[in-house]
């Protein structure tokens, strides 16, 4: 298994916001790509830092997703409603407890 870690800064100042934009925005997007799991969206209220933990099959299907068209439209999308420019790093799932 391999995950997709992000953090950026949240520029609604909401996290209701933040929730709102993820659920009905991102949520959909990534259940209809091949070999997503599951993803995990935290949020830091006091400093209005929001973190992204998705998982995937495999590290081709997670790499055609980063390299995919719809991967640079969601984020352009989230971007444009307030989430921020995010900084990713990709990982290999070494223990699952």
């Amino acid at each position: 298994m391999y995950a997709r870690v992000g953090s950026g800064q949240n520029q609604s100042g909401s996290s209701d916001d933040a929730v709102r934009r993820i659920q009905e925005n991102v949520v959909p997007v990534l259940k209809q790509q091949k070999g997503f799991k599951k993803l995990y969206a935290l949020f830091d209220r006091e400093s209005g830092r929001i973190y992204s933990i998705n998982f995937w099959e495999s590290e081709a299907d997670l790499n055609a997703f980063v390299q995919s068209e719809t991967q640079a439209q969601l984020q352009a999308k989230m971007r444009e409603l307030g989430g921020g420019q995010m900084t990713w790093g990709n990982f290999e799932v070494i223990v699952e407890a």
